[in-house]
């Protein structure tokens, strides 16, 4: 028996309007999109009118007025529509830009450099994966030595060549990985389809 939930319909037709475009371009895939994108740009400004309220406009009410610098500085944001005064949009940029880098690098350099040298030296060679992970950090780093009488030795060459392996396993195993997340979400589109709309299935 078909569903009567009025949202599941909803979500069936837009579901079906998204898949159209498989066979083409149509009126109907425009629709879902342009719906779509207009609810998240409606999200997304509810979000941050709540955002200003709740961060900003109440802390100085309750005497915060340090915040008045934020303000200040999103304000200027808007600056670069006015051409005359655009140049006061630099510096919320600079500000953002250098936060963000500076976090980013640090998380970065400690996450994907740091810790990965911490942990490769804490491997038990005596067991099979932590020295086959060993025996992969090696090659690939050898793989990238980049000075031209190094990797003529045929020791080194042996050995980025086995890296090179390590990193066709390593691209593989994640465009996999990419892969089946995607077939997950499509799986679970058609048990919506199948099941909470139309009931094939349970």
């Amino acid at each position: 028996m078909i569903s009567s939930d009025f949202g599941v319909w909803v979500g069936a037709f837009f579901t079906l309007a998204i898949f159209s475009y498989l066979f083409k371009g149509n009126i109907v895939f425009e629709f879902a999109e342009h719906t779509f994108i207009g609810f998240s740009a409606a999200h997304f400004f509810v979000e941050g009118y709540h955002n200003i309220i709740n961060m900003a406009v109440r802390p100085m009410q309750e005497g915060q007025v340090s915040w008045i610098i934020p303000i200040i500085l999103g304000v200027f944001l808007f600056a670069r529509y006015v051409p005359s005064i655009s140049w006061l949009s630099r510096f919320p940029v600079a500000i953002m830009v250098a936060i963000v880098s500076a976090a980013q690098i640090r998380g970065t350099l400690h996450a994907e450099f740091v810790s990965q040298i911490a942990a490769t030296t804490e491997l038990n060679i005596l067991e099979l994966s932590d020295l086959i992970f060993l025996i992969g950090v090696v090659t690939v780093a050898t793989y990238f030595l980049y000075l031209k009488r190094l990797r003529e030795s045929r020791v080194l060459s042996a050995t980025s060549r086995i890296g090179r392996y390590f990193l066709m396993v390593a691209f593989g195993a994640s465009l996999g990985t990419t892969v089946m997340g995607r077939y997950s979400l499509l799986i679970g589109r058609l048990q919506f389809l199948f099941g909470d709309w139309i009931k094939l299935i349970k």
